[in-house]
């Protein structure tokens, strides 16, 4: 985006107080030939592939990405990229990544599950501000919902392993998941 459309962009999402309408908006930030769903992949996968030194910057394209990808929608073509984004650290955005990898309703996808996975473990930089004095670990507890919504066998055996993890929190959590889903699983030794 260039300086005039994230103006916009901004304007649109953030300082609106029903000024801009989504109809102007579109006119203004010309799409060329794009359809709307190609249009938020292309802002979207260049704010992944621009989120490389975890500056400010970086995290603000990728969170006025992803609200333009709530607002207008993602496309299964953004799993890739989204996935990408899951596993990056240097943003701040990893729960509302794995908002809209659900809301692409993938369903059993072991891609998918890989990367709950991954982030169900992750220990971004970030998060030790955002825990506080709760030890709330969302990021990880949304992961591990979102393996337990997969529910496949590699699901199942991605949730046995998390719940070898060194923080009781986050066994504790995937133990109270399963019962909720009511799923099978094996516990490690």
């Amino acid at each position: 985006m260039n300086e005039r459309q994230q103006k916009l962009t901004d304007e649109f999402l953030y300082n609106n107080s029903g000024q801009l309408s989504e109809k102007t908006f579109l006119q203004q930030f010309p799409q060329g030939e794009q359809s709307l769903s190609e249009w938020v992949s292309t802002i979207l996968n260049n704010a992944a592939t621009q989120c490389v030194s975890g500056s400010p910057a970086d995290s603000e394209r990728v969170e006025t990405a992803l609200n333009l990808g709530f607002r207008f929608g993602f496309a299964p073509v953004d799993k890739g990229t989204l996935i990408n984004l899951l596993d990056n650290p240097l943003h701040t955005r990893h729960e509302d990544v794995i908002w809209a990898l659900e809301s692409l309703k993938l369903g059993k996808d072991d891609d998918l599950t890989e990367a709950f996975y991954r982030c169900a473990l992750s220990e971004f930089d970030y998060l030790d501000d955002e825990r506080g004095e709760d030890g709330s670990y969302m990021l990880n507890s949304n992961s591990i919902y979102g393996l337990a919504k997969i529910a496949t066998p590699l699901a199942i055996e991605k949730l046995a392993l998390i719940s070898a993890s060194a923080i009781p929190q986050i066994r504790s959590k995937v133990e109270e998941v399963t019962k909720i889903y009511h799923l099978p699983l094996t516990w490690p030794d």
